[in-house]
């Protein structure tokens, strides 16, 4: 195995990338080490030759971690949000030397210093943030390259792993603070780079969740993003 590394910073947002190549297909630890746990329930869809999986958080119905297998390009990738890490597995099988080559890049998240609370509005910002160069990258190394069907299917779920909350959640997300919806982002090229740059609305690279309970609902039903 060879194996390297390095850290770079980046508006306090902390990336580090390793590689390593291999003969055999790596195990992915790190997703399967969410999707394995007693907390989470991993489920499976398969479409146009890619699978989907992803980890659901039992306790909050936040996605954990995802995992995209195309099976036709020879590659997969996993983004898992544990301990306030974001961790970007891409696994792939280069043909020239017939080995696998892995690139592993993990990002500091969950920032709880930035945004405030709008009491006047009934926003309150969760304490939950990921940069935005983070989810991009994150969210593009997932789907792109993939079929318009199969990111549809995929995107949902790689967006809320990247931001930490649950498909529902995003989809909110996405609807307050863009006004479009996952069915257009599939058409997009960059749909993550894309997203991102909309829900970092106030533009200090990052992006801050906030959620409102309406109806006098414990649980809250609006989310936006700042």
């Amino acid at each position: 195995m060879l194996e390297n590394g390095n850290s770079k910073h980046n508006n306090d947002e902390i990336k580090v990338i390793k590689t390593a190549t291999t003969v055999q297909s790596p195990i992915d630890k790190e997703f399967n080490e969410v999707a394995d746990s007693v907390d989470t329930t991993a489920t499976s869809e398969s479409l146009d030759g890619v699978k989907v999986t992803t980890a659901v958080n039992n306790d909050d119905q936040s996605i954990a971690g995802v995992k995209v297998v195309d099976s036709e390009n020879d590659q997969t990738v996993s983004i898992v949000n544990n301990d306030g890490k974001l961790i970007v597995t891409k696994i792939m099988l280069e043909s020239n030397s017939g080995l696998y080559k892995t690139e592993s890049s993990t990002f500091n998240v969950n920032t709880s210093n930035i945004g405030v609370e709008n009491v006047s509005t009934g926003w309150r910002y969760t304490n939950l943030a990921v940069g935005t160069r983070a989810f991009g990258y994150s969210v593009d190394t997932a789907v792109v390259g993939l079929g318009t069907a199969a990111v549809a299917a995929a995107l949902p779920a790689a967006a809320a792993t990247a931001l930490g909350v649950s498909t529902a959640a995003m989809r909110s997300i996405v609807s307050t603070t863009t006004g479009f919806g996952f069915g257009y982002l599939a058409t997009v090229k960059s749909p993550g780079t894309y997203l991102a740059s909309k829900l970092d609305t106030n533009h200090n690279g990052w992006i801050g969740i906030y959620q409102r309970t309406v109806n006098n609902r414990n649980v809250p039903n609006y989310y936006k993003t700042n």
